[in-house]
């Protein structure tokens, strides 16, 4: 009897023990206090840019490395966050040191992790969908800390599709479809339904052959938000460029300044309220009637805009002379209240 009494008592005292993490400095933070983001894309996630990689360490910023030891563990933030193979493209200026920094400097007191699993041509169908090995390498790391950690938001720096063949880009109108399935399934698999989920924008001004159908995929990206809630896009305008189409350490620093920034702003940082209910810019077309003093914007699929027509009277959609396939938005005052792809004719 006394050796049941016993177990139990240290079971209690195991379901009791607050939820916390112990990093390898042995100090110990809450759960709460230490959130952890998921970073997923192609090469220019990874870095390509060598110059002045970023080797400051700061006791709040942390990184969990899948592909060198120590293995799933918590090691201090420093570039590369990630090594890919082959080792002759390895380490490189991403966007992970100035997006947890910006964070930091944003949520002061707060610890922040990355997990990401990034290499060149990753896409989306090839490699984060699940069973694949990307996909499971990187929730499997997500779902081991989720315990002691909290899970801060999945971001995306990836605009691929792969065909059957294993070609990329084949069929680029694939994308939507395969973004969306790939977060849900993220977000069923860590059993939150309401993770964040940040993407960015098509690289603008890049001219790597990779990018002939970047107009198709970009314009998808593009209407990310329409289609998945609690969802946001990072801008690529202004990026400069070590080549065709990987970003120059300069830009990588930017990107992810605005990606934490785009976090902070739609309230998804340590502290967030829930965010279950959609944003209203998530609202699908056609469920919000448009208000005299509306606007009805028509963007091309590089996202310029191309007209703006006002919504004179309650409940009609003004018409277009536009023919083609634009991007149209329904704005109210600075609120996008619907996003969809359109083929006008």
């Amino acid at each position: 009897m006394e050796k049941v009494l016993g177990f139990l008592f240290l079971l209690c005292s195991a379901l009791a023990a607050p939820a916390q993490v112990t990093l390898p400095t042995g100090r110990i933070v809450p759960k709460d206090s230490f959130i952890v983001f998921l970073f997923v894309g192609h090469s220019n996630m990874t870095g390509r840019d060598r110059v002045a990689p970023d080797t400051a360490e700061s006791p709040f910023l942390w990184n969990c490395l899948l592909n060198r030891p120590p293995q799933l563990a918590w090691i201090p933030a420093r570039e590369p966050l990630h090594i890919e193979n082959p080792p002759d493209q390895e380490f490189g200026c991403g966007p992970g040191m100035p997006f947890l920094k910006a964070l930091s400097s944003a949520c002061p007191g707060y610890y922040f992790g990355i997990i990401q699993n990034s290499n060149s041509g990753y896409c989306v169908q090839g490699n984060f969908r699940r069973g694949k090995d990307a996909y499971d390498e990187e929730i499997g790391a997500a779902s081991l800390f989720a315990g002691t950690v909290t899970l801060g938001g999945i971001v995306a720096m990836i605009g691929w599709v792969e065909a059957e063949d294993g070609s990329v880009e084949a069929n680029p109108f694939q994308f939507a479809l395969q973004e969306s399935c790939m977060v849900a399934e993220m977000r069923s698999d860590l059993q939150k339904t309401d993770l964040p989920f940040v993407i960015g924008e098509f690289e603008n001004g890049a001219s790597s052959p990779l990018a002939v159908d970047r107009d198709t995929v970009a314009a998808q990206i593009f209407a990310t938000p329409a289609r998945i809630t609690n969802s946001a896009i990072v801008s690529s305008e202004g990026m400069t460029y070590t080549d065709d189409h990987h970003y120059d350490c300069s830009s990588q620093k930017v990107w992810g300044e605005r990606a934490a920034r785009v976090l902070v702003d739609h309230g998804w940082g340590p502290g967030r309220t829930s965010t279950a209910e959609p944003l209203a810019w998530c609202a699908p077309s056609g469920t919000i009637l448009p208000h005299r003093g509306d606007e009805i914007r028509f963007f091309d699929l590089r996202g310029r805009l191309v007209a703006s027509i006002p919504v004179a009277s309650d409940g009609i959609i003004p018409r277009s002379e536009l023919r083609g396939m634009y991007i149209v938005k329904h704005v109210r005052g600075p609120t996008a209240l619907a996003t969809t792809l359109r083929f006008l004719f």
